[in-house]
């Protein structure tokens, strides 16, 4: 790059180099867009900036010179728009004028409609720059901020360490915050402490590895609703006759075209005459791949698990694509190295949609479900929960109960997608006589049922534990467990979380011209803290007593020349 800059500002611009020569993650986005960040603590975040303790130094390659862009962090369980905390950067550029300038926002929402300006802003616009081509036109916009990892604020997601964030973005060409339509927008996962181990890649570079790949072969009818089974025998072309698997990885393989259409897997396994089955895998839009824990696999061979049965949730409610076929299906990776134990699935709610028929009353519906003490008859450890239920539910969640204490929230979804459903990786113990009581909360008419189809609703709870116990498959209605309360909910608003008593709200930058020309110096807008010894003394500034840092003035710079 070419900078056309005071030679001060110059000087500058190369004190802020280590700022992008520390950042340790990037990942390209749809549209053209790409982002680079660090997660930094608060020794590494200098003078300036300590006041955010752990913070995200983020910076975002945007595809245009004048435009919008959101980013934002999800619902943790869904990512929905509904329950996103939301960066909103708004560029009016792309010619060296004096007058084009980027703002950001701190914005929140909890519904499908634009996010509002948070109460307290927390996001810090540290530094934007555009780059121009040999054509003399703007090819992106550069714009660097920071924001704590935990705010504080109720209307912030904390960014969590050792967690795959669910992320949305969306962008617009105008220069302030409109709709972005149906093509402008995506939800990626993003673990931006870096500190979550791929153990799937490891799983695919194992040459000792099994690997099956499991097709429907289904023609799409006129119903909005079909389930359909696919059976797969895996004697004899795929086990050796007396040998024990382990299943340790499951993906899943979705036809492009027929996106709309799958709306989940359940997979089984089961013998030959499928008299004996165990759910291993289940799936729908928005689950990543299944990885067990080093502990356990899912037993496969020849005597007993033989064969693998998916079920495949068909939604043609669009009514599209009548009579094309669909080769969805999994991808399952399979072990001859037999881990400690087996693993299961254990269902929670109703898990066998024991309620079918039965209609939820006007309004919002609150129903609670218990697996009792008495039905936990073993000890075990969960490593991932998976919570469904269809379009008319509104909030789900799992409570632990041990001698009449809460443990707290197994899992829980406060902004419930059908199209973007929860999966989550944990390790939590079970002990013997424990409860596990599911909530679901749903909005009805008066019409909606219990049952299977799409316009019907469910709550059922997969739980993935070792070491594997017959007894601990089912336990809800009827099936060891019940449907104990049902309420009418006259007013139920989820929040993102509770403000910390001390948490700051201070007045961070959030708008900067291009080009910035001359740094201010004392006298000129600028206010001397005293402390000389600042990289660029006189062009740092405190705003407010809460000790919020404000960029300096020389952080903006307008680039132009060869890229």
């Amino acid at each position: 790059l070419l900078y056309r800059c005071s030679p001060m500002l110059l000087l500058l611009l190369a004190l802020l180099t280590p700022l992008y020569a520390s950042l340790a993650h990037s990942t390209d986005l749809l549209g053209g867009h790409a982002i680079e960040w660090s997660v930094l603590s608060e020794d590494d975040a200098g003078d300036v900036y300590a006041s955010l303790g752990d913070h995200l130094l983020l910076t975002l390659h945007l595809n245009f010179s004048t435009g919008w862009f959101g980013f934002g962090i999800g619902e943790p369980a869904s990512g929905s728009m509904p329950g996103a905390d939301m960066l909103i950067v708004e560029v009016d550029g792309g010619v060296a004028d004096g007058v084009d300038a980027v703002t950001i926002s701190d914005r929140w929402t909890d519904a499908f409609a634009q996010p509002v300006p948070d109460d307290c802003p927390d996001w810090h616009l540290v530094q934007a720059e555009q780059v121009v081509g040999n054509d003399g036109r703007v090819t992106t916009t550069v714009v660097t901020v920071r924001r704590s990892l935990d705010t504080g604020d109720d209307q912030d997601r904390v960014i969590r360490r050792g967690e795959r964030e669910r992320v949305l973005y969306a962008w617009g060409d105008s220069a302030t915050l409109g709709y972005h339509g149906a093509d402008a927008r995506a939800l990626t996962t993003i673990d931006f402490a870096g500190t979550i181990e791929d153990r799937l890649s490891a799983i695919k570079a194992d040459p000792n590895m099994t690997v099956i790949d499991l097709f429907n072969d289904h023609v799409l009818t006129a119903k909005e609703t079909d389930y359909v089974w696919a059976a797969h025998p895996l004697y004899p072309n795929v086990l050796e006759a007396g040998v024990k698997y382990h299943i340790v990885a499951v993906e899943h393989l979705v036809q492009e075209d027929m996106r709309a259409h799958v709306h989940h897997f359940v997979s089984h396994l089961s013998n030959a005459d499928y008299s004996q089955t165990m759910v291993f895998h289940v799936w729908a839009g928005g689950v990543p791949a299944l990885v067990v824990p080093d502990a356990c696999g899912f037993p496969v061979s020849q005597d007993v698990l033989n064969t693998i049965l998916v079920q495949t949730h068909y939604d043609n409610s669009i009514n599209e694509n009548v009579g094309s076929t669909d080769r969805s299906g999994i991808r399952v990776y399979l072990s001859r190295e037999l881990r400690e134990h087996d693993c299961g699935v254990m269902q929670l709610g109703d898990p066998n949609v024991r309620l079918g028929g039965q209609t939820l009353d006007a309004g919002t519906v609150r129903s609670d479900f218990a697996c009792p003490g008495s039905c936990v008859k073993h000890d075990f450890t969960i490593f991932a929960s998976f919570l469904h239920m269809h379009s008319f539910g509104t909030r789900m969640w799992t409570e632990h109960v041990r001698d009449g204490v809460s443990l707290g929230l197994l899992d829980e979804v406060d902004f419930w997608d059908e199209d973007l459903q929860s999966f989550k990786q944990m390790s939590l113990d079970v002990h013997a006589n424990d409860e596990l009581l599911t909530s679901c909360i749903h909005e009805s008419d008066g019409t909606v049922r219990w049952g299977q189809a799409s316009s019907e609703e469910m709550c059922i709870h997969f739980v993935s534990y070792y070491p594997f116990h017959k007894s601990l498959g089912y336990c809800g209605v009827e099936d060891c467990g019940s449907l104990t309360n049902t309420t009418i909910l006259l007013d139920d608003r989820p929040v993102f979380g509770t403000a910390h008593p001390d948490h700051p709200c201070g007045t961070p930058v959030t708008s900067m011209p291009f080009p910035w020309g001359e740094p201010a110096g004392e006298g000129e807008g600028d206010q001397d803290d005293g402390d000389d010894d600042e990289p660029g003394d006189g062009a740092f500034v405190d705003d407010d007593s809460s000790g919020n840092p404000v960029a300096p003035a020389s952080m903006l710079v307008f680039a132009w020349g060869a890229h």
